[in-house]
């Protein structure tokens, strides 16, 4: 571990000179680009439209045991040279899982009023697999994260690669709700009375699938660089 605050940010700015690090950095600030309609808007989405808060967190409280044994089980597909191909796997998975929920928002008034037993059942399998994929996606990624990681700087390393995949993942949420508001237009004004979320969610498809297309060679040719193209010379 290196000594004192200023080695510390020393070895981070030449980790981050690294052109090795430089390409991780792009694809950790845009994978997830597609997924905050699934994970933080769908469930409001949900609300509004006339589920209760409370069977949401039943819901997530049913989650939380498959959220805790996925890992154990995700072990032997991420342990080997190429943990990221579980999460290139997984990655178009969750983005037709995201999909289908935001189908489901769209129908949730009628097939709630309609038959809410089904309702329920239909979210939960959608949940329950959103949860599987992102918990998988994470594994792959933590897996390569302690891979890469220069032994000689210990936990500093490992450190800035999990800031940098929180940074990556904090700018979507926060754009794909602006997105949503101002695509939505509800006023005697509007021509055409839509709900942005819509238009959010097909344009959170498209690009995902564009960014896979892109980054799912980029990666794969990522985890084939030797582990010397991470180290701090």
């Amino acid at each position: 571990e290196p000594d004192g605050v200023a080695t510390t940010y020393r070895i981070m700015m030449d980790c981050f000179r690294l052109p090795s690090i430089k390409i991780l950095v792009v694809i950790l600030c845009t994978w997830k680009a597609a997924f905050p309609l699934a994970d933080s808007i769908a469930p409001l989405k949900l609300q509004e439209s006339g589920v209760p808060k409370e069977h949401l967190a039943y819901i997530s409280s049913l989650l939380m045991p498959l959220s805790m044994v996925l890992p154990i089980f995700a072990a032997k597909w991420t342990s080997g040279k190429a943990p990221l191909e579980l999460a290139m796997w997984v990655y178009p998975v969750r983005l037709l899982l995201g999909a289908a929920l935001a189908g489901l928002v769209f129908y949730t008034p009628t097939v709630l009023a309609s038959n809410s037993q089904l309702f329920y059942l239909v979210l939960f399998v959608l949940s329950a697999a959103l949860v599987g994929a992102m918990q998988l996606m994470f594994v792959a990624q933590m897996a390569f994260f302690a891979r890469i990681s220069d032994p000689a700087y210990g936990g500093t390393y490992m450190t800035m690669l999990n800031t940098l995949n929180n940074l990556g993942g904090m700018w979507t949420a926060p754009l794909s709700f602006y997105l949503v508001d101002a695509l939505t237009c509800r006023d005697e004004l509007c021509l055409v009375k839509r709900d942005g979320f819509h238009a959010v969610a097909v344009l959170s498809f498209v690009v995902g699938a564009v960014w896979y297309a892109i980054g799912r060679p980029v990666v794969g040719r990522m985890q084939n660089w030797p582990l010397e193209n991470w180290r701090v010379k």
